[in-house]
């Protein structure tokens, strides 16, 4: 029985994960230029939040890739 609960929980987890990495994906801001700084400023918490709470899974790479775009698009970086 103990190995049934274990897969089951394992099941949910990645379950729970892979919804959550779902609706980030779909909560990912879409608009090529913000309407306001405001939109800047949330747009990259966003992403940020979500990067840092999905790291162990992208990975360092999956981390670049996910907040390189947003920081090219909010910051004036040469």
């Amino acid at each position: 029985m103990g190995r049934t609960t274990l897969s089951k929980t394992l099941v949910w987890k990645a379950a729970a994960l892979g919804a959550g990495l779902g609706l980030a994906i779909l909560s990912y801001p879409v608009h090529a230029t913000p309407a306001s700084a405001g939109d800047t400023v949330t747009g990259l918490y966003e992403v940020l939040l979500t990067t840092m709470k999905n790291g162990r899974i992208l990975g360092q790479s999956g981390r670049f890739t996910k907040l390189d775009p947003v920081i090219r698009r909010s910051f004036d970086i040469t």
